[in-house]
């Protein structure tokens, strides 16, 4: 009998291959946040399928910024990672950490930069996110939050805001949501919960700067708006 000098591809054999060009073809922005997270993990996991990793930490924390911005010891309770991946990590929080840092004076000052940033922050989301920005006194940011809501208003992630705030010893708070359904206007919820937290954040001397509704390419401010009241 000759001897076998094929073998039978692995299921998994050339896959990353196949995702690097997928990316390079339809770009990041058309790609879901799970498989953002899995290509990310390439670079520091070797060989070994990280796609169940990435839907985990996907899951747990919401959105791939939440991951990012995590502590190697949350990021444990969830997924096994080596200290090379998590000296990884902890070099991408620095990095996101001060590309933040510096675009925040830029911003959060500059409605016109705002119209062009918060569009692009959510851009690929399917599922409702608020994005949470905690400043200090002279407008820099201290803190930035991502969580993933329940796709009907943005009634579910205002109540802990307060809290957060508090603890960080933020001057101000700016909110942005996105609107997976198309419609630009703000809902009758939105609205309250939104007064709710603004009354919430004055009693504890803390600013609501503006509420964005996020739709595409397109952001409404909603206390600037006249039918806010």
């Amino acid at each position: 009998m000759a001897s076998k000098t094929s073998r039978e591809p692995r299921p998994h054999e050339g896959h990353r291959q196949r995702m690097r060009e997928r990316m390079a073809e339809v770009g990041p922005g058309a790609m879901t946040e799970c498989e953002l997270m899995e290509i990310l993990l390439y670079y520091s996991i070797p060989r070994v399928d990280t796609a169940d990793v990435a839907a985990a930490l996907i899951d747990h924390f919401g959105c791939l910024e939440s991951v990012l911005l995590a502590s190697p010891d949350e990021i444990r309770s969830v997924a096994k990672i080596s200290a090379g991946t998590e000296s990884f990590f902890s070099l991408l929080q620095h990095l996101l950490s001060r590309s933040l840092y510096l675009s925040a004076r830029i911003f959060f000052s500059d409605p016109r930069f705002l119209e062009v940033y918060l569009p692009a922050q959510f851009r690929g989301f399917g599922k409702e996110h608020l994005l949470i920005f905690y400043l200090d006194k002279a407008g820099c940011l201290l803190s930035r939050q991502c969580v993933v809501g329940d796709g009907t208003s943005a009634q579910f992630l205002l109540e802990p805001i307060v809290d957060t705030a508090t603890h960080l010893e933020a001057a101000s708070v700016l909110l942005a949501h996105n609107h997976p359904n198309g419609i630009l206007t703000p809902s009758r919820q939105d609205r309250l919960s939104t007064e709710k937290v603004r009354v919430s954040l004055r009693m504890s001397g803390i600013k609501l700067l503006e509420h964005y509704i996020v739709v595409g390419d397109k952001c409404r401010p909603m206390l600037k708006d006249p039918a806010y009241l």
